[in-house]
């Protein structure tokens, strides 16, 4: 595999010097590009400078959980729960989504565990709760309950600019997707 720094080397000569291209420096490029990832040509950037989350009208409330690392545990979570394809095809949907952080707060083991096969109804259930079918702003939410995909209802307050669903506290809202938006929490809710 050719290093990057080779190829930026190989790439400006090429461009800017115009120099011809041989079959051989053909092949060596096009193995390089050929070993990349997908992911690695073309990444929408999720977080901003600032470390907020960017958001996409182009992407599902799904694909931008899946594209971004501090949504690792729950990207693994949809997918075991089987949810993935659901939040994806529907909607609008509102996502309250747990970060890393959220589920480190589980007991040791309890996120491992909820991933097992036997333990897929379990894991629905809570994830389920985490959705409501309907899309809400930061700006339109009010204190009530609402009903979510569980069928059960979250209590959501308000005060000023500070939303919490049950206990969990909005920590960054309003991440758009075209079939919804995601409020990211600190804390993982659980299905009373």
């Amino acid at each position: 595999m050719v290093s990057p720094k080779l190829l930026h080397r190989f790439i400006w000569a090429t461009l800017f010097c115009a120099l011809p291209i041989s079959a051989l420096q053909m092949g060596i490029v096009a193995n390089y590009i050929a070993d990349v990832p997908p992911t690695m040509i073309y990444r929408e950037p999720m977080q901003k400078k600032d470390g907020s989350l960017q958001s996409s009208d182009a992407m599902t409330i799904v694909d931008i959980i899946d594209s971004n690392p501090s949504f690792s545990r729950l990207s693994k979570a949809l997918a075991a729960a089987d949810l993935d394809k659901t939040l994806k095809a529907g909607g609008p949907f509102t996502l309250f989504a747990p970060d890393d952080k959220a589920f480190a707060k589980l007991l040791p083991d309890a996120f491992e565990g909820l991933l097992m096969p036997e333990n897929q109804d379990k894991l629905r259930s809570i994830l389920t709760y985490h959705v409501i079918p309907n899309k809400m702003i930061a700006e339109d939410i009010k204190t009530q309950k609402f009903d979510t995909l569980n069928g059960k209802p979250v209590d959501i307050a308000v005060n000023g600019h500070e939303i919490t669903i049950n206990h969990a506290k909005v920590v960054k809202a309003d991440v758009m997707g075209s079939n919804g938006v995601i409020h990211v929490i600190d804390t993982v809710l659980r299905p009373e």
